[in-house]
């Protein structure tokens, strides 16, 4: 299973940040670390999941989809918070 960070930004006000965070649970377990930023396991592509949640975005939207090669390293987290960064990015 891939494992990706995503990143965006609704660029216009009223956007439809509910729809966006849908589209990204549809390709897999998720885990919103940020505001618009968020851990996913997905057997997708990044470029599938980027195609995935593009209908949620407007033109002047931006994505990222990021693989993650198994290196990681954060700061700034709560205890728990913390722990399930560690757990998402340690399960299969």
């Amino acid at each position: 299973m891939n494992k990706f960070e995503i990143a965006y930004d609704l660029n216009s006000p009223g956007q439809d940040y509910a729809g966006v965070e849908k589209r990204i649970k549809e390709c897999g377990p998720a885990l919103k670390i940020q505001r618009t930023t968020w851990l996913l396991r997905s057997d997708m592509t990044a470029s599938q999941v980027r195609e995935h949640i593009g209908p949620s975005l407007d033109s002047n939207d931006q994505l990222m989809v990021a693989g993650l090669t198994g290196a990681a390293a954060w700061c700034g987290y709560s205890g728990a918070g913390n722990q399930s960064i560690k757990n998402f990015l340690e399960a299969a």
